[in-house]
């Protein structure tokens, strides 16, 4: 079949949910779950029998306001959203319309403000009771290869996780649909982001026919209905392009800082546990710990002032983000891993983890 971008490659649906979790939860410490076996033949996601849900420690009992506040919240710095002169940080850029110098404050200001907003409970998949947490991370993982096939932005991959985790928090879904809804949130994501977004019929292919046309179009009314048609939401990768400029500023070989910066982004894409902190707080967290991996300078007052976070603060995302990493090389959904692991992402992946 040829697609938007070429020939396309068949790709089969997911396979056992169960085998290739189990040292997932291994490697971050986590307990063993016994799951149902789920055979590779079947349509969609294909689970057998009903899976136990573990959720991490957390308690089903919590909603966002029992979240730690400084998890979720945030206080401004100084000087956002007025419009003095420009930062010396973007003073290269102040001729390029495109990068909108003026209004990068406001825009920063604005991002700080909605960035809770659009984002799903942390503890959500207590209401779900078909599927849990290792269904989602096998799902993402699967979601970074069609991304990867489909040569698409990054902002589509993080808009596809917002979609995915927020409609999964006020709608129940059945094992075998949570396929559809994941190719359902890419198609909306694609549109959204892209210039020339896969059509319906790729999502159809790529998913191997597990799902119809109709059923993609009717899950995409669905979803926006369930949204209330609210796409936009500020995305770690949104804040990481800005924190990542200003770490450049500070230190011109900033390109393997980027790409690490990347690759300790959209590792925690997979994991449910971090959805207790803000957008904002992970692309900073990446930028500290990137700068700790590969032996940089301290946190300094330069990425304080623009992040406004203190590094004590970043620290409890640092020490999840570290252990994720630790994790990587041996854990069985490696889409993300593989992916910078390529020398033309300067094979961060094989970055070595720190101690914290």
């Amino acid at each position: 079949m040829t697609s938007f971008g070429g020939p396309v490659t068949r790709r089969a649906v997911l396979g056992d949910i169960s085998n290739r979790t189990a040292a997932h939860d291994a490697k971050l410490g986590k307990g063993s779950t016994k799951q149902g076996g789920f055979l590779g033949s079947q349509k969609g996601l294909g689970l057998g029998a009903e899976g136990t849900k573990t959720l991490g420690g957390l308690n089903p009992k919590h909603s966002l306001a029992h979240i730690d506040s400084s998890l979720r919240t945030v206080k401004l710095g100084e000087g956002y959203g007025s419009t003095d002169a420009p930062d010396p940080i973007d003073a290269s850029d102040s001729t390029d319309a495109q990068c909108v110098v003026p209004y990068i404050k406001d825009i920063m200001r604005c991002m700080r403000e909605t960035e809770g907003k659009y984002l799903a409970p942390p503890t959500y998949m207590a209401q779900q009771t078909d599927v849990n947490e290792k269904m989602r991370a096998i799902l993402i993982d699967w979601l970074v290869e069609v991304h990867l096939k489909f040569k698409l932005v990054p902002e589509t991959m993080y808009v596809t996780a917002n979609l995915i985790d927020r409609f999964l928090s006020k709608k129940g879904i059945q094992r075998n649909k949570l396929q559809l809804v994941g190719v359902t949130a890419m198609f909306i994501a694609s549109k959204y982001e892209e210039i020339y977004a896969p059509e319906v019929r790729d999502f159809v292919y790529i998913s191997d026919k597990a799902y119809s046309r109709e059923e993609i179009l009717k899950m995409e009314a669905t979803m926006l209905g369930a949204l209330n048609f609210n796409v936009t939401a500020p995305s770690p990768y949104a804040f990481l392009k800005r924190f990542v400029k200003v770490a450049g500023y500070l230190r011109p070989e900033e390109s393997r800082e980027e790409r690490l910066c990347a690759y300790l982004v959209e590792l925690t894409l997979q994991e449910y546990r971090m959805l207790k902190y803000l957008p904002s707080v992970i692309a900073a967290s990446a930028v500290c710990l990137a700068h700790k991996m590969l032996g940089s300078a301290s946190w300094s007052s330069t990425l304080q002032q623009h992040t406004c976070y203190a590094e004590s603060t970043l620290l409890p995302c640092m020490k999840d983000m570290n252990a994720i990493v630790k994790a990587a090389s041996k854990n069985s959904l490696t889409a993300v891993r593989k992916k910078y692991s390529q020398d033309k992402l300067s094979a961060v992946a094989l970055i070595e983890p720190v101690e914290l």
